[in-house]
């Protein structure tokens, strides 16, 4: 009996198993990137949604002292209920400063018996709310717009590998 033994031929496949391993560590690679871009994306999506709904906060318990201030009031003309809204604005925006847990900025300013009251955060997101006062001591909402301030310098890193 003649005994044949098969070579086994190590070359292609120490070139097939390098190759497997090439592959799988480059997309381990780009699954690490897409990950942390993927993260970065989902927290700054957190935060201006935050503080968009601080700055609703805000807003809300802002207009709600305008509201107390016109039903408290004896007065009969738009006027004269907007003279009283005025002298109550800096308390009013107090109350509103303080209704959030954020860090929101806040101004208003009474003219004619238009109340204008601004709200922003420091992602550069502003709301714009807008009361006009009736002499039957209530108001109409002519405004609550979110505009924001587009900021192009990119602070974020998305890939701290060596640079060339």
């Amino acid at each position: 009996m003649s005994s044949t033994r098969r070579k086994l031929h190590i070359g292609p496949l120490s070139l097939i198993t390098y190759i497997a391993i090439i592959s799988l560590a480059v997309l381990a690679v780009l699954t690490l990137t897409t990950a942390n871009a993927s993260n970065t994306l989902a927290q700054r999506q957190a935060d201006a949604t935050s503080q968009a709904y601080a700055e609703e906060v805000c807003a809300q318990t802002f207009v709600a002292h305008v509201d107390a201030t016109l039903s408290a009031s004896q007065a009969t003309t738009s006027t004269e209920l907007a003279q009283q809204v005025n002298a109550q604005l800096s308390s009013s925006l107090e109350a509103a400063r303080a209704a959030s847990s954020e860090n929101v900025e806040a101004t208003a300013s009474v003219s004619g018996t238009t109340v204008s009251a601004q709200f922003s955060c420091e992602d550069g997101r502003t709301l714009n709310v807008e009361l006009n006062i009736r002499s039957n001591r209530t108001y109409d909402i002519t405004k609550w717009n979110m505009a924001a301030v587009v900021n192009n310098a990119e602070d974020d890193t998305l890939w701290s590998g060596a640079s060339n």
